[in-house]
């Protein structure tokens, strides 16, 4: 019994649909598995990073958080964390750059205003830096906002009592 033309074709198109679900369903799995590995290894690397930057070496930590975000571009952690290490090694315009895609992004984060502040302030850009402060005050934190926010405000406090020409702004704090 041969089959027909049509029969023929029919069987033939039920395979390759089947050989190309087999294939997608190959290709979803390896991609997550892929996607899975390269947020542990970038996890890993955050974390020797900040292993690194508690034990004072810097530029290796610089290089750890880079690394980081080179697998995993988007995250904000990641970021602040390499421009502290950044400001820590003495790199402040690359931490600066660093903050600013921070905060264009999100110019309400009130870690990547309080780390802009005190690369302006190592700088030796006060005036600049009295803004970032402000704006972490009032921004948004990941955690314990309040706390965060009063740090802040008294590092902007002896900031300001450090400065001669602003004990205006320094009641105003107060």
């Amino acid at each position: 019994m041969t089959q027909s033309p049509s029969g023929q074709f029919l069987r033939t198109s039920g395979l390759v649909v089947l050989a190309m679900g087999a294939l997608f369903a190959a290709d979803t799995f390896l991609a997550k598995t892929e996607e899975k590995e390269s947020r542990i290894e970038s996890a890993r690397l955050f974390d020797l990073g900040q292993s690194r930057l508690a034990e004072g070496h810097n530029s290796d930590a610089v290089d750890r958080f880079k690394d980081a975000l080179e697998i995993e571009r988007g995250n904000r952690d990641y970021q602040r964390a390499l421009a502290q290490a950044q400001l820590a090694a003495g790199q402040t315009a690359d931490a600066e750059a660093t903050l600013n895609d921070i905060l264009l992004n999100d110019s309400t984060d009130g870690s990547a205003n309080l780390l802009m502040g005190r690369v302006l302030v190592k700088d030796g850009r006060t005036r600049e830096a009295i803004s970032y402060y402000h704006r972490a005050v009032y921004g948004q934190w990941k955690d314990d906002g309040e706390g965060n926010r009063l740090k802040v405000r008294f590092e902007l406090i002896d900031l300001l009592a450090a400065q001669k020409d602003s004990k205006d702004e320094l009641l105003a704090e107060l």
